[in-house]
């Protein structure tokens, strides 16, 4: 019925008139295929498993295509879907992928001498009518090195190509979905399917990070082809328009976002510039990351930093963004390896570093563990973050008359302080004496000019007292 329609037309040809005439030539639209035009989804074991079905003529599965230039003859001018198939035929394409892009990069890698048969292997088939048995040897695994007479038989292996030349985008999609019903995609290949702006905004970021972001991360190259980045994005996009009131980042919670009038959609741009911000930051401070020790879920923790800085009224000064993140990897070790117990949940004590789901109390716990830090961190004094208050930070002027004030000596410790050290915020740190959280003034009167170890020791009480809950009277 649908060829009487005139929907697609079926030709056929072999594997290797596949790369010969149409390789090079066929487009693939992320938003419903998976993967890309050089890395498929499949392992090597697969692959050579694809290429011996080749060999023995057992290979049965079509190839779909989409003829781009009769969809756009079948397409009102001007139309959406007239617009679509232009935009792929301009960009220099004369097929589109719906199905069997694996495949065609299985063979391309074959036909390129870059997929070993292993040797040893044996292979019985049919030449000029008769069987024929080929032992594959040590040094002529691959095409080019092959019997003659086993390249004629694989060369001659017949293929279907079913060319789709009168489709709406919406049925090409329709087409790609019905085709791999039951075939195993993971959640964001999924999601990656969905046409709308959320889906094609998330793979904007997730390709300009995926070969940059990832490797650094650890994540595998199967990993960073099946959009273990893309998953990272929409992590981040999930706490981005949840940050008043956490929720627990799963899969029911990204899948949300991608529908269209979602939260993230209406921040959409905005989000997309700031988490490129942050990913470029790490991306700047990269000598400073450990390897196999810095991985998704510390990207997210340094996100959570990064919105928080923002939503405080800081602004990170762009020529020591580096030394931001480097104070934050150097701490989130520290953090890692800690013992302090920071969450009791299920008769359970967690530490920071136990912590590497992603649930609203995680999220929440370890956020207020990067931010006791930075509260007595020196990041504000030394001008690494700035405040947009400038209320908060003590003047010079400020700073020599609280020390005039305190007969040139530290408070706590009672160490001298030299003149010439006063303004050196990395020695020495102007502090609120009445915390400014709770309304502490910046004052010559409400300041004092302490160490750095004092100055730490003062604000963690400070926090451990903060977090305890109040008792109520009985």
């Amino acid at each position: 019925m649908e060829i009487l329609n005139q929907k697609w037309r079926v030709e056929t040809t072999t594997y290797l008139n596949l790369i010969q005439k149409f390789d090079g030539e066929i487009g693939l639209d992320d938003s419903f295929n998976v993967g890309s035009l050089t890395e498929g989804r499949w392992e090597s074991r697969k692959a050579i498993g694809f290429i011996r079905s080749v060999i023995r003529g057992i290979a049965m599965q079509d190839i779909y295509l989409v003829d781009l230039q009769s969809c756009l003859d079948n397409s009102v001018e001007g139309s959406e879907d007239w617009e679509y198939f232009k935009k792929w035929l301009d960009a220099g394409y004369k097929w589109l992928a719906v199905d069997g892009n694996n495949r065609t990069i299985t063979c391309r890698n074959f036909f390129n001498d870059n997929i070993k048969i292993p040797s040893g292997e044996k292979f019985e088939v049919e030449v000029c009518g008769q069987k024929a048995k080929f032992k594959i040897k040590k040094g002529q695994n691959v095409w080019s090195n092959l019997p003659e007479e086993l390249k004629k038989v694989i060369s001659s292996q017949p293929l279907n190509i079913k060319i789709i030349t009168k489709m709406t985008k919406e049925e090409i999609v329709a087409t790609f979905r019905g085709l791999n019903d039951g075939v195993e995609f993971n959640s964001q290949e999924k999601r990656n399917s969905e046409l709308t702006a959320v889906a094609a905004g998330i793979r904007k970021v997730g390709y300009e990070f995926d070969n940059k972001l990832g490797p650094l991360i650890g994540l595998g190259r199967k990993s960073i082809v099946r959009f273990a980045v893309h998953e990272l994005v929409i992590s981040c996009g999930v706490h981005y328009v949840n940050q008043e009131d956490p929720v627990t980042i799963n899969s029911t919670a990204q899948d949300k976002e991608y529908k269209s009038n979602s939260k993230l959609e209406n921040v959409l741009e905005p989000f997309m510039r700031e988490v490129s911000e942050c990913f470029n930051a790490l991306l700047k401070a990269k000598f400073y990351i450990p390897k196999k020790q810095f991985k998704k879920v510390n990207v997210m923790n340094f996100w959570m930093f990064w919105n928080w800085l923002k939503n405080e009224g800081y602004n990170i000064n762009n020529k020591r963004v580096t030394e931001l993140v480097k104070w934050f990897i150097e701490t989130e070790i520290e953090r890692r390896n800690s013992d302090d117990i920071i969450l009791e949940k299920e008769k359970n004590s967690y530490t920071y570093g136990g912590l590497n789901t992603d649930g609203a109390k995680e999220l929440d716990k370890r956020l207020k563990a990067i931010i006791a830090d930075f509260d007595i961190s020196g990041l504000e004094e030394e001008g690494i973050v700035v405040s947009v208050d400038p209320r908060r930070i003590f003047t010079d002027e400020q700073r020599y008359k609280i020390w005039d004030k305190q007969g040139h000596k530290c408070p706590i410790t009672n160490k001298e302080i030299p003149i010439h050290q006063v303004l050196k915020s990395h020695i020495w740190q102007a502090d609120h004496i009445v915390e400014w959280s709770v309304g502490g003034e910046t004052t010559v009167e409400n300041g004092q000019l302490i160490c750095v170890e004092a100055h730490k020791q003062k604000t963690a009480q400070f926090n451990r007292q903060r977090n305890q809950p109040t008792l109520c009277p009985a």
